[in-house]
């Protein structure tokens, strides 16, 4: 890192912006378009979760074993924290950031001196410890600091040395200090609670705005104060929060628990996000690997500070590199309209350097103050079960039966595997309507990526998928559904995207391609509420469903890929206040060493495409947000989000597949056209009238 001259650290000032529970892939998935190694699987919610989630030490060992899935909610930082959005397009977001693998004390003692004795949480029973800080520290060597806990003064009453501290002060006195300009040259700040961005107990649903905007003031308190350009702010969070994020950090430090004698990880824990912004941060993403204890490092290196004394502050990676510029940018003023700057033409490439830490070792005693040692923590407690995962059962896919993948997905529902010789009818499984979104009228565009497509499958899909969308016939069967009228389709003029095609294609490939079709134009003029963007993969793709059930399962991670069954599954993108409906589906055939890619019924693979597409078709018909369903977690309000599904979540053209067993010719059909035209290759659709699979009439 750039080393800061001793006149640049005397003029400096620090301020560090903590607020709490949240992963790098759940806060900023959009920053994928600016080189950042995060997931955007394109199930964007336009607004947060409303509701906690476990995530104290055991849940983040369950979770990092493998065996609980967290929440997989990922928002659309644009709209919902457009302020934060833009800080981390402009300035430097951090994307290799780790904290603890427990909850919020443990982060918080970390952040303010790099070592925590617990991995519990002690805001509601108060107790410290006699460990250094980086306040006294820093007083020790000249520099003035401030810090504003909360209410109750956590986590600052959690050190001996801060207790009766003068220096410690109400969180409103943030705004009183700055506009007297008389705010020290080192600066903590948390957030009361209801500000703080931890997910709330009971609804609140602007709790994650009240928290950024209460953020966003104090900056501008600064910027207003005349210092922006002399102002290093650093923003965090304190821990996981109990989402989901798809890197694994390093195995650095271990602590023992009930489970695991021996050991088990605690630093790092999962990735947590990081900002620097100020007059002199430069843009681009970090992507070095370091923990929360790189953030008193680099307090220490920015004030000219000597070493902490704490071996793992001292031997820290340093952020103090990106303070090298001058003149950048100021923020929107509090409450402006905020323009969010658009990203490189080109994505950049990710970079991510190596841990340089150390690897699977016990966590050594901490380093009290007196040269006193304290015992690493042992207290989080680690539970021999997972924590219930509350997440919204239902399905978005389709299967062949009879496989790997199938077995998976009725396993997730809690339901056997049904394998008989006819289809009898069965009421039990009868659709239900759940009040949410359905598609009476949508349009449906063909998307054909990749160069590998001949042009006779492609005219042969287009009319086949056409003629089934608007059938007379198969349509009349769909009309229970949409009150006694008839659904009504359009099909648009295909269209090709010609990109390198991921091998293995999943939701964060979905979300890459419908952020290249919303940014060059190809959706312009659409009409996305009522729109399903078609996404047909080429020859030789396999797709994946990375939210699948199999690590939930404890099944290989391609247990529920195409290879083994999967033919296509449907969903929603939320992206820069967009919604965008869409389908995905893979070229199903028989493979030149016998094996199966998708679902092969027919006896040529375009036919099986069309089938697969008919089934997410009527799908989305049916059920629009399930995506929001999936999303939503633990959200009691989740099951809104649903249209029509089973009572064990199976959605209108998984129940019939799961009917017919082995038997893909029961609902695999060749179905002639009401207009007398031909036939068409679908798949029958779950009819509540017949309690089973219905054709139309011939």
């Amino acid at each position: 890192m750039k080393a800061l001259g001793m006149e640049t650290a005397r003029d400096l000032r620090i301020v560090v912006l903590i607020q709490e529970n949240k992963t790098t892939d759940f806060y900023f998935p959009t920053l994928s378009l600016w080189g950042a190694d995060v997931e955007n699987r394109g199930r964007l919610l336009a607004s947060p979760p409303d509701h906690d989630q476990p995530h104290d030490r055991s849940a983040w060992v369950h979770y990092r074993q493998g065996d609980y899935p967290a929440v997989r909610s990922p928002i659309d930082n644009d709209t919902v924290i457009p302020y934060y959005s833009w800080l981390a397009k402009t300035f430097t977001f951090c994307d290799h950031h780790f904290g603890l693998g427990s909850n919020s004390t443990s982060g918080h003692m970390m952040l303010v001196g790099g070592q925590t004795p617990t991995l519990r949480n002690y805001f509601s029973a108060p107790r410290s410890w006699d460990l250094p800080t980086i306040f006294k520290h820093a007083e020790r060597n000249g520099v003035p600091w401030a810090a504003f806990p909360d209410d109750s003064r956590y986590p600052t009453a959690c050190f001996d040395e801060l207790v009766n501290a003068p220096s410690i002060h109400a969180p409103d006195d943030f705004f009183t200090m700055a506009a007297q300009d008389i705010l020290p040259r080192l600066c903590y700040v948390w957030s009361p609670a209801g500000f703080d961005e931890h997910p709330p107990a009971q609804s609140n649903p602007g709790y994650v705005t009240a928290g950024e905007q209460l953020t966003w003031r104090r900056v501008d308190a600064v910027v207003k104060s005349g210092h922006w350009e002399d102002t290093v702010f650093i923003l965090t969070w304190d821990d996981w929060g109990g989402y989901a994020d798809h890197l694994e950090t390093p195995a650095s430090e271990l602590v023992p628990d009930a489970l695991h004698p021996y050991g088990f990880q605690a630093i790092g824990g999962s990735r947590i996000p990081l900002l620097m912004f100020g007059g002199q941060v430069a843009q681009g993403v970090e992507s070095e690997w370091h923990s929360h204890a790189s953030v008193p490092r680099t307090i220490i290196d920015l004030l000219g500070l000597p070493p902490f004394g704490v071996a793992r502050v001292d031997s820290a990676p340093s952020l103090a590199g990106p303070v090298s510029v001058k003149n950048r940018p100021q923020p929107p003023a509090f409450g402006a309209e905020i323009a969010q700057p658009a990203p490189p033409s080109k994505r950049p490439a990710r970079v991510t350097h190596p841990w340089t830490g150390p690897i699977n070792i016990a966590m050594p005693p901490l380093i009290a103050n007196g040269g006193k040692q304290i015992p690493a923590p042992t207290d989080g407690t680690v539970y021999a079960k997972p924590p219930k995962a509350q997440t919204a059962q239902v399905l978005n896919v389709a299967v062949a039966p009879n496989t790997t993948a199938c077995a998976a997905y009725l396993e997730a529902l809690g339901r056997p595997q049904i394998l008989a010789p006819g289809i009898a009818p069965n009421p039990a499984d009868d659709l239900q309507f759940h009040g949410g979104k359905t598609m009476p009228s949508l349009s449906f565009l063909n998307v054909f990526l990749g160069s590998g497509w001949a042009a006779s499958d492609r005219q042969s899909i287009d009319t086949a998928l056409g003629a089934a969308m608007s059938d007379a016939g198969l349509n009349a069967i769909l009309a229970q559904y949409f009150g006694g009228q008839a659904p009504i389709s359009t099909a648009l003029a295909s269209k090709a995207l010609d990109i390198t095609v991921a091998a293995r294609f999943d939701q964060r490939s979905v979300g890459e391609v419908i952020d290249t079709l919303l940014s060059n134009g190809m959706l312009d003029g659409l009409d996305l509420p009522t729109c399903v963007v078609d996404l047909l993969l080429p020859p030789g793709t396999v797709l994946v469903d990375s939210s699948g059930p199999q690590n939930l399962l404890g099944l290989e991670p391609d247990a529920t890929d195409s290879l083994h069954g999967l033919g296509g599954y449907h969903g929603s993108v939320h992206a820069g206040g967009k919604t965008a409906y869409y389908a995905v589906g893979v070229y199903s055939q028989i493979l030149s060493d016998g094996g199966i890619n998708g679902i092969v019924a027919f006896d040529q693979p375009w036919k099986n495409v069309v089938a697969t597409f008919y089934h997410e078709l009527n799908e989305v018909r049916t059920d629009a947000d399930v995506d929001d369903a999936i999303a939503a977690g633990n959200d009691p309000n989740a099951e809104h989000f649903l249209g029509w599904t089973s009572a064990q979540g199976a959605e209108i053209g998984d129940e019939p597949v799961f009917e017919a067993g082995g038997d893909l010719s029961l609902v695999f059909k060749e179905i002639k056209l009401a207009a007398g035209s031909g036939t068409v290759p679908v798949q029958l659709m779950w009819s509540n009238r017949v309690h089973g699979p219905e054709e139309p009439p011939e």
